[in-house]
């Protein structure tokens, strides 16, 4: 509760709220978790965009090029990713079939790096785009030193930034509970898992606004990674008006990144994917803050856990 209370008190004294900026970033594209019928994905991903649009909201999708690959369907899901152009968000390279550095040999690893720029590369230079941006698979950059160096060394190579992320929000928990809702035909599910996600969201993004006071001293501009979801599609007016309401203006993932804080040292070297901001943290010898964030709700990680 204590996070909050700023904004509370610019509610409750008719305060303006703080000025903030964040950067919306897309993973998994076309689409995240289980592949998606055509029909419900061009949906989903017109009702992703008209919200983004609607309200403003500079954004950036990460392609996993593999699933464009549906016997029959290749044409109409690459459609899918002239659809984020053409409403004038960029595209980035998410790797070919999303394989986790800890798990996989580098040569391969890079392989799949180039396997999965092959169609990206050519959507963004039909629209005189050059494709920059890369996110590494469940954010893991090398389980030790010398793999993060060579990785990074070979992406600096094939002229590729990495994107980095500070907010992230287990968006993919809760959106294998709200499709399995929706099969059900479960509403009432449906409704639970949409109002639990957004309050969620609201938790962790005051959490890691703290976490950047504590870290740097400052709020530095954010940058949010969810997924291209049902979910997501479902609640962004909700999410971008409550992201407004919280002072956020929102900017593209280069804007965001020109903040000198940007350019601090990634100080992690490890198994897992944590925030930037954890990062910098680890550079500076500051504590080790990833086991203090907050979970979901135990009710939506049980039905995560549930069998599929």
């Amino acid at each position: 509760m204590i996070l909050f209370l700023p904004l509370l008190a610019c509610l409750v004294n008719d305060v303006p709220p703080p000025q903030r900026t964040i950067a919306l970033t897309f993973d998994d594209l076309p689409n995240g978790g289980a592949p998606m019928p055509i029909d419900a994905l061009e949906s989903m991903t017109r009702k992703l965009l008209g919200a983004l649009e609607s309200a403003k909201a500079p954004a950036i999708g990460f392609v996993n090029e593999s699933k464009l690959e549906v016997e029959g369907e290749q044409v109409r899901r690459t459609a899918v990713l002239r659809m984020w152009l053409d409403a004038g968000f960029p595209l980035g390279n998410h790797t070919y079939s999303h394989p986790d550095i800890n798990s996989t040999s580098l040569l391969i690893y890079q392989e799949d790096v180039l396997k999965g720029e092959g169609v990206t590369r050519q959507l963004m230079e039909e629209k005189g785009l050059k494709l920059e941006w890369f996110r590494h698979p469940f954010t893991h950059t090398g389980a030790d030193a010398q793999t993060k160096e060579n990785l990074d060394t070979f992406l600096k190579r094939k002229g590729y930034r990495v994107a980095p992320f500070t907010i992230e929000n287990s968006d993919y928990v809760f959106q294998a509970v709200y499709a399995r809702a929706l099969q059900r035909n479960d509403d009432a599910l449906a409704a639970k898992v949409r109002a639990e996600y957004l309050a969620y969201n609201d938790r962790m993004t005051a959490w890691f606004e703290r976490l950047s006071v504590d870290t740097l001293g400052e709020e530095i501009p954010q940058i949010l990674l969810v997924h291209a979801n049902q979910l997501n599609a479902d609640v962004m007016p909700e999410m971008l008006s409550r992201l407004k309401q919280r002072g956020y203006r929102f900017v593209s993932l280069d804007e965001a990144t020109k903040d000198r804080n940007y350019t601090r040292l990634d100080g992690y070297v490890g198994k897992s994917g944590p925030s930037w901001l954890h990062r910098w943290a680890m550079a500076v010898n500051k504590p080790n803050r990833m086991r203090d964030e907050p979970d979901p709700p135990a009710w939506v990680i049980d039905a995560y856990k549930e069998p599929r």
